[in-house]
C-alpha cells in the first residue's frame, strides 16, 4: 500500500499505520480494512486504548464478554477487539506515537544542525 507521500510508522502481524503528511492524516491499517484519522481522532483511539485492561478480561470468569469496542471519535468504524488484538492494537497505537515522536525530535535536531547562512 505505501506510496511516496506515505511514510509507515509502525506495522504489526495484523495493522499497519502510515502518516500521510499531504493530506495531515494517519491511514490505520487494521485486519484488511483502512481507516483515516485525523490526528485528534487518532490521539483519542490512543487514550481509549491505553484505557483498556486486559488484566480483568482474563481474571474474571464471571464477565460474560470476551471482547472490547472501541469508537474513536471522527472515524469512520468501530474496533471489536478480542483479547490478543486487544493487545496488539495497544501495541500498534503506542509504537506509532512513539515513531511520531521520534520523527518530531529527529526533525528539530536536524533544523539546530542546519547553519544559517
Amino acid at each position: 500500500m505505501q506510496t511516496p507521500q506515505l511514510k509507515e510508522l509502525y506495522r504489526t502481524l495484523n495493522g499497519c499505520i502510515y502518516q500521510d503528511n499531504c493530506r495531515n492524516l494517519l491511514i490505520l491499517e487494521w485486519n484488511g480494512s483502512q481507516s483515516l484519522l485525523k490526528l485528534p481522532c487518532f490521539f483519542s483511539l490512543k487514550k481509549q486504548a491505553d484505557a483498556l485492561d486486559v488484566v480483568p478480561l482474563l481474571t474474571d470468569s464471571s464477565r460474560a464478554k470476551d471482547v472490547e469496542i472501541l469508537t474513536p471519535c471522527g472515524c469512520d468504524r468501530c474496533f471489536v477487539l478480542t483479547i490478543p488484538e486487544i493487545l496488539e492494537f495497544k501495541d500498534l497505537i503506542s509504537g506509532s506515537r512513539v515513531m511520531m515522536e521520534l520523527n518530531s525530535i529527529l526533525h528539530e535536531r536536524l533544523r539546530r544542525s542546519v547553519p544559517v547562512c
